[in-house]
C-alpha cells in the first residue's frame, strides 16, 4: 500500500491517505463553570475530526465548540419557599443510524430545559435537534502506476486518472503525486535539456481531462526545476465541490522548458481520491 501525504492550502487543512476510510466526527462534552461564556454555569460541547483515528477527541481536533447555558436559580419565595427555577438545560446524546439525517450515521443531540426538575431530558422538553454525522466508510480511491509516463520539451500529458462516486452532496480531495527524472545521457526518453536547470516540469490535478501548461493556470499546482541526474519527489493537491453522481480527476503533466529539446520521465505516478459528505447540520440555538 501507498501513503500519500499533501497540504491543502486552500482549506488550511493537512490530509494523510494509505488508503483507510476518513476521519470519524466526534462529539466531546464537560462541565462548564460559571464565567464569560455561561453566568451560571453548564455544559461545553466541542466536536471535530478524529485525525489521528485513536477514538477519542484531542484538543488539537476541536473544529468547533457551543456552549449550552444553565437558568437562573429562582427566587426564594416567603417562609423559605423555593422558588420556580429550574436545574437548567439538558443534553441527550444518542446513536443515529445511516439514513436521511446522516448518509453514514453518526450521533443526535438533543437540548432541552428540565422543566419538570426530574434530572432527565423528557420527549416534551426537546427544544433543539442537531446531527453530527460520520465520513463516509469506504470513499477513498487509490491509482498508482510504476513505469515511466515521457514528456518531451512543453508537452503536457495525463500521468493518471481516477474517479469516485458521491452518493450525496460533498467535497472531494484529491492528493497527487509523482517522481520526476531527466538524465543527462543523450538520446534517451528524459534526457535532460542543455543548462541549468537541467528541465522544468509541473504537475496538477483537475477535472479537464485537456488541461495544459498547469503554470498558466490559478488552481493548486506543484512546479520544481530537476537537476540532471536526480530524481525529485512531487505532490500537489486540490480540493472539489461535488453533487450525487460519479466524478473523475486527471493528474496532468507538463514540462515548461523554453530553450531546447529538455524531456522528462514521471514514475510513480499515483492519484488519491477521498469523498466527504456535507454533514446536514444546524447550529444549535
Amino acid at each position: 500500500m501507498r501513503c500519500a501525504f499533501a497540504y491543502l492550502s486552500t482549506a488550511l487543512l493537512t490530509l494523510a491517505a494509505c488508503g483507510p476510510d476518513p476521519a470519524n466526527t466526534l462529539v466531546d462534552t464537560s462541565n462548564e463553570p460559571a464565567g464569560a461564556n455561561c453566568a451560571q454555569g453548564g455544559v461545553r460541547i466541542d466536536v471535530g475530526l478524529d485525525r489521528n483515528g485513536d477514538g477519542m477527541l484531542d484538543t488539537n481536533e476541536v473544529d468547533d465548540s457551543q456552549y449550552v447555558c444553565n437558568g437562573q436559580n429562582g427566587q426564594n419565595g416567603q417562609n423559605g419557599q423555593n422558588g420556580t427555577g429550574t436545574n437548567g438545560d439538558k443534553i441527550k446524546l444518542t446513536q443515529e443510524a445511516a439514513g436521511a439525517n446522516c448518509a453514514f450515521g453518526g450521533t443526535k443531540l438533543e437540548v432541552g430545559p428540565d422543566t419538570n426538575n426530574n434530572g432527565m431530558l423528557d420527549a416534551n422538553e426537546i427544544v433543539t435537534t442537531r446531527y453530527v454525522c460520520n465520513g463516509g466508510a469506504g470513499d477513498v480511491v487509490n491509482a498508482f502506476a510504476e513505469g515511466a509516463l515521457y514528456l518531451n520539451d512543453q508537452a503536457t500529458g495525463t500521468m493518471q486518472t481516477a474517479s469516485v462516486v458521491a452518493p450525496a452532496a460533498g467535497t472531494v480531495f484529491a492528493i497527487a503525486e509523482t517522481d520526476a527524472y531527466c538524465t543527462s545521457t543523450s538520446g534517451q526518453p528524459n534526457t535532460c535539456a542543455s543548462g541549468t536547470p537541467a528541465s522544468d516540469v509541473c504537475i496538477m490535478v483537475t477535472t479537464d481531462a485537456g488541461a495544459t501548461d498547469c503554470t498558466t493556470t490559478s488552481a493548486p499546482h506543484a512546479f520544481v526545476h530537476l537537476s540532471a541526474n536526480l530524481s525529485t519527489h512531487m505532490t500537489t493537491s486540490n480540493a472539489f465541490p461535488v453533487t450525487a453522481g460519479t466524478h473523475t480527476y486527471y493528474v496532468r503533466g507538463s514540462t515548461v522548458d523554453a530553450a531546447s529539446a529538455g524531456k522528462v520521465g514521471l514514475w510513480r505516478r499515483g492519484l488519491t481520491l477521498i469523498y466527504v459528505p456535507d454533514a446536514p447540520a444546524a447550529p444549535i440555538q
